[in-house]
């Protein structure tokens, strides 16, 4: 017998997912932030991956032999997808890039049902900056520019939103980054949704003050 240790350094950042390792295509253990799982192998050939929430990681083929494997695991910002990594200089692993598709592709059909809530959202909150807008104008606050551009923000605001997939219009970004919740597109990078909440906070100002100023 020998072992496969898989080692995850203790990070805030995603700190609160709980990966799944699949060993031969089997669900045998999680592991938690900082920790270090041991799973004992026989001295045949395997395979082992990660599956987070949303993605699952690249594949790392274990030839046969007797030594013991050791593995690091990382859960990046920019991306979804856990990555598993052996030591350098171990002849005995090769790591493989692709990705189970069909269990991917059966994620993103289960999320564009839940992807209803961000239309509503954009539309909702489109409109609400849009009434704001005309209210401003018709008590002569605001000229017909400021309307317009305050008009043209709010559409902007409502389509980021749904590009985002966010079903809740402010959402604190630990959410985003860690918890990764209030967003109906997961499969996104985690950089791409931070820019479109930054957006969706940044272009319901510009809306008001140049209802304010023009």
């Amino acid at each position: 017998m020998r072992e496969i240790v898989i080692t995850r350094k203790k990070r805030i950042f995603r700190g609160f997912e709980k990966p799944i390792i699949l060993l031969d295509g089997d669900a045998v253990s999680r592991i938690m932030n900082g920790k270090t799982v041991n799973l004992p192998v026989d001295e045949g050939s395997h395979e082992i991956q990660i599956k987070c929430s949303y993605a699952i990681g690249n594949i790392i083929h274990i030839g046969p032999g007797e030594e013991n494997i050791k593995l690091q695991l990382r859960l990046p910002y920019f991306t979804t997808k856990p990555i598993l990594a052996g030591e350098k200089g171990n002849m005995n692993i090769i790591e493989f890039k692709f990705q189970r598709e069909p269990l991917i592709d059966k994620r993103r059909e289960e999320f564009k049902v839940k992807q209803v809530p961000s239309y509503i959202c954009g539309i909702i909150v489109s409109l609400i900056i849009f009434g704001l807008c005309l209210y401003f104008y018709s008590f002569g606050r605001s000229s017909v520019t400021g309307l317009l551009i305050g008009l043209l923000f709010s559409i902007a605001t409502g389509v980021v939103i749904i590009i985002g997939g966010f079903w809740i219009f402010i959402i604190p970004l630990p959410f985003i980054a860690i918890v990764r919740a209030g967003c109906s597109k997961p499969d996104q990078s985690t950089a791409r949704k931070i820019i479109l909440e930054i957006l969706s906070f940044v272009l319901p100002i510009i809306s008001f003050a140049s209802l304010l100023l023009l």
